[in-house]
């Protein structure tokens, strides 16, 4: 199953583009997992709107001399927003076939897990 883009507003110096708590945000679907486009300055916004707390799973696909690197687990508790990132693109960008849907890879974007999760969990992305 395809993956939920994320997108990624890129947020510039003279604050023509800044953090915009009325910008649509991406809500997470019980079916799918999400992804963003990561050039290694990438923040992910995670704003819970339930009352119990949530864990969102960003996966470290990648390794480290040889060694697996376990996945960040974020817990956002009930009713708040959590800002995450940068993320490392040497550990977490990956390559997931799912997300082209064609079997191919893409090896610029982070993908986000949400488990039981059925639209109390929304999320923005932003480029510094």
């Amino acid at each position: 199953m395809a993956r939920i883009n994320i997108p990624v507003t890129k947020l510039d110096l003279n604050g023509a583009t800044g953090i915009d708590p009325e910008a649509t945000e991406v809500t997470s679907v019980a079916a799918s997992d999400h992804s963003f486009v990561n050039d290694g300055r990438t923040i992910l916004q995670i704003r819970n709107t339930v009352g119990t707390s949530r864990t969102v799973t960003i996966q470290t696909p990648n390794t480290v001399d040889g060694l697996a690197v376990a996945n960040r687990d974020v817990i956002v508790a009930t009713g708040k927003t959590a800002f995450v990132g940068p993320f490392p693109r040497s550990i977490y960008n990956g390559v997931d076939p799912d997300l082209s849907g064609d079997g191919g890879t893409n090896h610029d974007r982070v993908l986000v897990d949400v488990a039981n999760s059925d639209g109390d969990v929304a999320f923005r992305a932003y480029r510094m």
